[in-house]
């Protein structure tokens, strides 16, 4: 064979072994690669990001956008009343404690706690023996400054000037010792009445420290008398907030002890004076207590009616949404001739004014909008949306009652 022809054959073989090194790899490629042609992956990812308008993540398919649902309320013309919340204690309206005046023994001990008493009522005794013994010793003593008395003045009727005789009876009494003496009867009378221990005012009996039998000092307290009827309800309100509270406004106070009870009363003082430490005045509320449940000491969380600000445009404070430091609320726009309970989201900016624990105020500001009184604003959802983003309506409005 000669060379070219070798060489020929040699070109053919190098051609044959490239050929079946291409099999080889497309064999292998056909085995590895998922199902279906890189046209069906790209459609899938298509579907997936896009929904025909341009938006990303909605999980729409067939090019329609799947609407999102939300709820809503109406955006109202009313009455803002401000409300100022705050934590504290009851309190009883009157309070005293009991203290024996003098020193002695109790004899007895007529109440329990919880009693209920009257005002002047006995409710201990101290061992009165030496009181007694006291007074008479002390009218003794008169009955002989008496009698040395009449000695000294017995033929002043016969004294024709007044004025003498005037003079010699208080010259008489000096000498005599009878003004001392009933002085001391006095006296010794007002220690015996101190044996007997009385109520200053009605109330209940609490904190009784004593027992029959016991010997006490004087000044030492006994027990407790409180007024139960009416209660008070004492609060701290921050300095900011004063300026909308006034006496006499309504209060409702909630008490986690009595927890099926919104008790309701009013606001009988504001404190004048801050407190530098806290920033805070004192407020007290009084309530009607005629059937003794409410305790003093129990913690209350108190709502406090302020001040009333007619003709204002409100919405709830849950249509509010914070974007990047501005406060804008999604207002409710219905599709033409689309499906009943579908719109779409439109953003506004508004400028928020006066607010209490349900509706917020919105008022006129440079660059934002106050939506018309009767338009729909998205509570519940707004978090998420995106300007005109497609939503349905799910619920909303119908819970809140009419006008704030």
């Amino acid at each position: 064979m000669s060379i070219s022809a070798r060489e020929t054959l040699r070109g053919w073989g190098w051609i044959a072994l490239a050929l079946l090194a291409l099999l080889v790899v497309a064999a292998t490629w056909s085995r590895l690669k998922p199902d279906g042609g890189a046209e069906e992956l790209a459609a899938t990812e298509a579907a997936f990001v896009s929904d025909g308008a341009g938006e990303v993540g909605t999980g729409v398919t067939s090019g329609t956008r799947l609407a999102v649902p939300v709820e809503v309320d109406t955006v109202r013309r009313g009455t803002l009343e401000l409300r100022v919340s705050a934590t504290g204690q009851t309190e009883a309206s009157s309070r005293a404690t009991v203290a024996a005046r003098e020193a002695g023994r109790i004899s007895d001990l007529l109440v329990a706690e919880s009693d209920r008493v009257g005002g002047g009522q006995v409710v201990a005794r101290l061992d009165a023996r030496e009181a007694l013994l006291a007074v008479r010793q002390a009218e003794a003593g008169l009955a002989e400054a008496g009698a040395r008395y009449r000695e000294m003045t017995l033929f002043d009727d016969r004294i024709e000037d007044p004025a003498v005789r005037q003079e010699r009876a208080k010259a008489a009494r000096a000498r005599s010792g009878l003004a001392r003496a009933e002085t001391a009867v006095s006296r010794a009378r007002l220690d015996l009445g101190d044996t007997a221990l009385t109520a200053p005012f009605s109330g209940r009996i609490a904190n009784v420290l004593v027992g029959r039998g016991e010997v006490v000092g004087a000044g030492e307290d006994l027990l407790t008398v409180v007024d139960l009827a009416p209660i008070l309800v004492e609060v701290q309100v921050v300095e900011s907030e004063l300026r909308w509270l006034r006496e006499g406004g309504g209060a409702q106070v909630r008490l986690p002890a009595l927890p099926d009870t919104v008790f309701r009363g009013r606001i009988r003082a504001v404190n004048p004076v801050v407190d530098p430490a806290t920033r805070a005045a004192r407020v007290t509320v009084v309530l009607a207590n005629p059937e003794g449940r409410i305790l003093p000491g129990m913690f209350a969380q108190v709502s406090l009616e302020g001040r009333s600000f007619e003709d204002r445009v409100l919405v709830p404070e849950e249509a509010i949404v914070e974007r990047d430091g501005r406060t804008l609320v999604f207002v409710f726009e219905p599709i033409p001739e689309g499906p009943a309970g579908e719109g779409s989201a439109r953003w506004i900016y508004v400028t928020s004014g006066l607010s209490n624990d349900r509706y917020v105020e919105l008022v006129e500001g440079e660059g934002t909008e106050v939506p018309e009184p009767g338009a729909l604003v998205i509570t519940a959802g707004n978090y998420t949306l995106i300007h005109d983003a497609r939503v349905r309506i799910a619920g909303g409005g119908s819970d809140r009652g009419g006008a704030p």
